[in-house]
């Protein structure tokens, strides 16, 4: 009886751990997009100042 409650639990703690994980990738990922974001719009500007001149 205590032994199922205690797998249980167990499952519960890595769900909410894989969730976790997961939620800590996504914002990895999404700051990662954002830098690329910013190395764009920099390279671009770069770029569009050179035809420019």
């Amino acid at each position: 009886m205590i032994n199922e409650q205690v797998e249980e639990v167990s499952i519960e703690s890595k769900d909410s751990l894989q969730s976790y994980e997961q939620s800590l990738l996504y914002s990895n990922e999404e700051k990662h997009s954002q830098q690329v974001l910013e190395t764009i719009k920099q390279e671009y500007s770069q770029v569009q100042a050179a035809y420019l001149e």
